[in-house]
């Protein structure tokens, strides 16, 4: 099925989402980004056709594109580790942290 194909499902057919989409999108940037190693011998490979295949040609998103991390381009930085951010911090965490001043030996004039 093409993504055109499946546009035209979403148009006409209200069960099919835009998670379709996505997903067929996805699929689509796998199978090509490791195309070349049906018809590549295993002697012969190159550092461009290992770049193309995990995709390190592709460039950074750019800033307040994505909602989320992309999960087709490793080099997509959105939203990375904010999530331990927004959580809300209970004030008993902070009682049970000690003193690191406490710890230092005294200082011994030599």
């Amino acid at each position: 099925m093409s993504m055109n194909d499946l546009k035209k499902q979403v148009f006409i057919n209200g069960n099919v989402t835009l998670t379709a989409l996505i997903m067929a999108r996805k699929q689509q940037l796998d199978k090509s980004a490791w195309q070349w190693a049906e018809n590549t011998d295993p002697e012969s490979i190159t550092e461009a056709e290992v770049n193309k295949a995990y995709r390190l040609e592709l460039k950074p998103c750019k800033p307040e594109k994505c909602r989320r991390n992309c999960k087709g381009n490793p080099h997509c930085l959105i939203g990375l580790g904010e999530k331990g951010w927004f959580v809300e911090i209970d004030d008993k965490y902070w009682y049970g942290i000690d003193d690191p001043t406490a710890e230092r030996r005294p200082e011994v004039g030599i």
